[in-house]
């Protein structure tokens, strides 16, 4: 048995790989899901099977890859919604924390506060005291209740004070585009999903949501330069596989996701057209900074009064 893992390692994949993404078709996470895919065919010459499930702050598409037979050849895109998840879904019929297996964090990408350009504001300080002003007049969309989006603002809500109505959407694209015809009026937004709208002007970005300075918008403030003190959200990317899937095929897909990551080419394209901070994690690095991001956001669910199903 102990000689048959490194043969089953040897020889993966021999067959097509699917590669599950909770999210919507062009979010940002199913796009770095298509690059990392596209490569690791190109490597290791069997397809990578990309398949788009949003919906249910994520839920939707987990349930399927924790039903998956733990054998290399399901592997899953996650990110900020399932470090939410167990907080409120306690009900769900998986447990992201014990059936799954981490891989590799991938990576980090800020967001940022966006509003529809009509509003009469020029800043975050603008944006506070317009809503201030009429509190609860003002709408936000986000990827549903419970989603990242949707607990980023409540925690922004927090910071701010700012009194804004939810409108939860089944996928943050189609908040995206309550937004562009002003049926919305607030959203925070990943930079890669925001870049084309900004630069055609349909939406206007008032802050990022980190405190580090963004290439992508080397002129919008971080947030703590737009006035807003113990605040920070940014998105990260980690892929995951089935738990029980053999440590050696774990082992072979961090490396190789890495090398591909690492390409020059591939690098570029990473930090200049996607925005996204390369992290390249172990395993191991990926099991605590998950378990971290599970314990921050039960607070954040408490400060959002979500519902606890």
């Amino acid at each position: 048995m102990l000689a048959a893992t490194p043969a089953t390692a040897q020889d993966y994949p021999s067959k097509p790989v699917r590669f599950i993404s909770p999210f919507s078709a062009g979010g940002s996470y199913t796009t770095l899901s298509r690059l990392i895919g596209q490569k690791l065919s190109e490597k290791w010459k069997q397809e990578f099977i990309i398949d788009p499930r949003p919906g249910g702050g994520g839920l939707i598409g987990t349930e399927p890859a924790a039903r998956a037979a733990p054998d290399g050849y399901t592997i899953v895109m996650f990110g900020n919604n399932q470090g939410i998840l167990p907080n409120i879904h306690t009900k769900a019929p998986f447990n992201v924390q014990k059936d799954f297996d981490p891989v590799i964090l991938v990576g980090t990408l800020p967001a940022l506060v966006v509003v529809n350009p009509k509003l009469p504001v020029q800043s975050m300080a603008d944006l506070v005291k317009l809503v201030k002003q009429n509190p609860g007049k003002f709408n936000y969309g986000s990827g549903g209740n419970g989603s990242a989006t949707h607990l980023a603002t409540e925690m922004l809500k927090h910071a701010t004070g700012m009194d804004i109505v939810h409108i939860p959407y089944k996928v943050s694209v189609d908040a995206t585009m309550d937004l562009i015809a002003g049926e919305n009026q607030v959203e925070v937004l990943d930079i890669l999903s925001a870049r084309r709208y900004v630069e055609a002007g349909q939406i206007k970005p008032l802050s990022l949501t980190v405190n580090e300075k963004s290439p992508f918008f080397p002129n919008v403030p971080t947030i703590r330069e737009a006035g807003v003190e113990n605040y920070e959200y940014t998105e990260w990317y980690g892929v995951f596989v089935p738990a029980g899937t053999p440590p050696a095929i774990i082992a072979k897909l961090n490396a190789g996701i890495a090398e591909v990551l690492s390409e020059p080419d591939v690098k570029k394209r990473l930090t200049e057209v996607f925005g996204v901070k390369p992290i390249l994690s172990s395993p191991e690095d990926l099991r605590r900074f998950f378990d971290n991001e599970i314990k921050k956001n039960a607070e954040a669910v408490k400060l959002a009064k979500l519902k606890i199903e």
